[in-house]
């Protein structure tokens, strides 16, 4: 969604600000301990629809040879237990045997001719993919709860409180337990609602210190983005909302931006994360920016590499050649829809709520597992 300005219709970031719809489960990045209900089935078969495939033309094939030592060490963060089924053992003896050849490959000439003699990319049955990106967030926060920090991020309550898991945010958060429950506070309700947009976040005290969190369940309730809800308050122009605009409306009336945050139903519980493997992948490894992406599994096997290039006259797409699929969203849905994980911080959040582009995208594939997949291999 190449758009700072226009809240990326479909992305995960701006949808769920923006409150176009039911969005998001967003299961990217998930603790270990997830709730089942935000996975998909370690079962799913994923079955696209593929047209066939073809040859890696070279120019491809010489940019994944360029950029081998960094495509090696994010290969290395992709889980490679982490899911069953034959569409991921696929996608996983792949990853395997590119990562041994990037590492036995002596020259550039030597990688070519074994690359495009064992690999073929398979081309999805839709011309393009609409590319969006998402980002985790880093933030201040407090331990505790004072004058200025009044927004709670839950800790993982499914032992511990269950019964707030069936109320709406605006019911829960008066309970008197959530004082004890919380795992940090906010104080901005932008802050917030990317926090849980994303679900993961760096948060970092007041005395120096930071927790890294990720998401582990939320109660099932629709989500209303905060810029629906101040459109809705008068505080800002439903036919304009974007990033900067909600910022400027939260500045403005602060007053309203609580009330808004407080009308999303919706709200996560959350982990803390060792910060040695984070950002967490879905459900297990770790994400790596300009290189993990989240598709629809019931499309594309996790754990699949794909190729994705920018249509003529889109902005080019960051990051490396190849994309792995380590994660899913409740926004993403259908065989030509992914988000591309733009890293930590900032930058990487503008980065991500300035993606949308349409792309062609081609899976990468041992030969041998054409026949296995279902699809033709043109000469």
């Amino acid at each position: 969604m190449h758009r700072l300005t226009q809240l990326m219709a479909g992305s995960l970031l701006s949808a769920a600000l923006a409150g176009c719809g039911a969005v998001p489960s967003r299961t990217d990045s998930a603790a270990p301990g997830v709730d089942p209900s935000l996975l998909p089935s370690p079962t799913l078969q994923a079955r696209a629809r593929w047209r066939g495939a073809h040859a890696v033309p070279r120019l491809q094939a010489r940019e994944v040879f360029r950029h081998r030592g960094e495509l090696a060490a994010a290969l290395a963060s992709v889980a490679s237990d982490a899911h069953s089924g034959t569409d991921a053992r696929l996608a996983l003896r792949t990853r395997l045997a590119l990562a041994a050849l990037l590492q036995s490959a002596r020259d550039e000439g030597e990688f070519l001719q074994e690359f495009e003699r064992r690999f073929v990319c398979v081309d999805g049955f839709e011309p393009f993919a609409l590319c969006t990106g998402y980002a985790t967030i880093e933030a201040t926060a407090s331990l505790s709860r004072d004058s200025r920090f009044r927004f709670p991020l839950l800790g993982d309550i499914r032992a511990s409180a269950p019964d707030l898991l069936r109320l709406e945010r605006s019911e829960a958060l008066v309970d008197r337990r959530v004082e004890a429950l919380a795992i940090a506070w906010m104080a901005d309700p932008l802050e917030w609602a990317l926090v849980e947009t994303n679900g993961t976040a760096r948060l970092r005290m007041g005395d120096g210190s930071s927790i890294a969190i990720s998401r582990v369940a939320t109660n099932g309730m629709p989500w209303r983005g905060l810029g629906r809800a101040m459109a809705e308050l008068g505080a800002l122009d439903a036919s304009t909302i974007t990033l900067a605009r909600i910022r400027e409306a939260v500045q403005a009336r602060p007053d309203l931006a609580e009330a808004a945050a407080l009308m999303n139903p919706r709200f996560v519980s959350f982990a803390i994360c060792d910060e040695g493997d984070f950002p967490p992948a879905l459900p297990a490894g770790t994400l790596t920016r300009d290189f993990s992406c989240a598709a629809d599994p019931a499309f594309v096997p996790f754990g699949a590499l794909l190729f994705l290039e920018a249509e003529e006259g889109d902005a080019a797409l960051p990051g490396f050649p190849l994309r792995c699929v380590q994660d899913a969203g409740g926004a993403i849905q259908g065989p030509a829809r992914f988000d591309l994980y733009c890293g930590i911080g900032p930058e990487s959040v503008r980065t991500a709520g300035a993606l949308q582009s349409r792309a062609r995208f081609s899976m990468l594939l041992l030969r041998e597992f054409c026949a296995e997949l279902g699809v033709p291999l043109t000469p």
